[in-house]
């Protein structure tokens, strides 16, 4: 990463604050879903059903079985918990932006090289359908990594919270959108 300066500033460095693992920054840079899945027929990417869901069960029977009770360590181990997921789903998604960078560049290299007819452009072709399949299989893995992400947040969230944990009811959350959108208009 470079040193950027701040304009007019003299020795001011701006602070990498897009490098903080939060969810926050993980809702901004979150994979679109459509895209996704979009990504995920075209290229034939299994994606695995309700990781989200799974990830919260998961972190929820793991705060129940290793995660103490009550004090300083509980916040620690939770706290712990959520920046682990987080950070490896903001990782994955940024990496995920690197892989669709290299097809880019490939698919560039290839433009570039169609022109001129060159014996290489076979090679050309193969690695640019390579890169795109790789930024597409990246693509997914970030979308996983990033509703696991969510899962745990979930259940750390009602751990913290102290809230007994129970599994998401969809159609619940659903009929509570609705009725919020209806307020809304409504009033």
């Amino acid at each position: 990463m470079q040193d950027e300066g701040v304009a007019g500033s003299g020795n001011l460095v701006r602070f990498p604050v897009e490098r903080r693992t939060t969810l926050d920054l993980l809702h901004g840079i979150a994979p679109d879903a459509r895209e996704v899945s979009l990504l995920a027929e075209t290229y034939r990417i299994a994606v695995p059903h309700d990781l989200q869901g799974q990830a919260d069960q998961e972190a929820a029977e793991y705060i129940l079985n290793q995660v103490p009770a009550d004090g300083r360590g509980r916040a620690d181990m939770l706290r712990g918990m959520l920046s682990h997921a987080v950070g490896a789903a903001v990782a994955a998604v940024l990496g995920s932006r690197r892989a669709a960078e290299a097809a880019a560049a490939a698919r560039r290299e290839l433009a570039d090289a169609e022109t001129g007819l060159g014996y290489w452009l076979h090679d050309l072709q193969r690695a640019a359908s390579e890169a795109d399949l790789d930024a597409a299989e990246a693509l997914v893995a970030a979308h996983g990594r990033m509703l696991e992400a969510f899962g745990v947040a979930r259940a750390v969230g009602m751990a913290m919270r102290g809230e007994a944990w129970a599994p998401r009811d969809l159609h619940a959350e659903a009929d509570w959108l609705l009725a919020v959108e209806a307020r809304h208009r409504a009033g």
